[in-house]
């Protein structure tokens, strides 16, 4: 007699021993619905599996374009900051620019100092100044005398000298600070 070897998952020629009474054994529509269930069972598991693999790649994926977005976001935040301190530098910028130009479109004061000097030359003594004011085209100068001698000797030195056009805006007295004197110069 010959020894044969029969490997565990290799099935034999022998007939299967059922060594159970055939009174117990199960109806086959009821073993063929077991095979079939298991089937499906073995089916579901496999996509339920696949279901979850898809689920965590999914979780995971927007997981990483969420964590991406947030730096991008830290970054378009930083660039914000940079950028509206260089707004902040530039309106500041454009308002010295501003006053530059509102400083050159007024022109140069240079004249009028020269006809204030010429015109405080003309002081005679006693005479006080209560007021000077000057804009582009127009000096005004408000002076006070005691007495009407000094009042007439000052309109008397301004209609000789060269002044261009003079115009008398007020003469007038008053009992505490005497004879009140305005005059506008005007360029030519």
């Amino acid at each position: 007699m010959e020894f044969q070897w029969v490997w565990l998952f290799e099935k034999s020629n022998m007939q299967d021993i059922n060594l159970l009474p055939v009174e117990l054994k199960p109806n086959s529509s009821v073993v063929k619905a077991a095979k079939k269930i298991g089937k499906i069972n073995l089916i579901l598991g496999s996509f339920l599996i696949l279901f979850i693999l898809t689920l965590l790649g999914t979780l995971f994926f927007y997981s990483e374009a969420i964590k991406g977005s947030r730096e991008e976001q830290k970054s378009l935040e930083e660039g914000i900051l940079a950028l509206s301190a260089t707004e902040q530098r530039l309106v500041l910028i454009k308002d010295r620019i501003s006053k530059i130009s509102e400083v050159f479109s007024k022109g140069s004061t240079f004249e009028e100092t020269k006809t204030v000097r010429a015109i405080l030359g003309l002081l005679p003594e006693n005479l006080t100044i209560d007021s000077i004011t000057f804009d582009r085209e127009v000096l005004k100068v408000d002076v006070a005398a005691e007495n009407l001698t000094q009042a007439g000797e000052y309109i008397k030195r301004v209609v000789e000298g060269d002044f261009g056009r003079v115009n008398l805006i007020s003469f007038g007295f008053d009992p505490l600070s005497g004879y009140k004197i305005s005059l506008q110069f005007t360029q030519m």
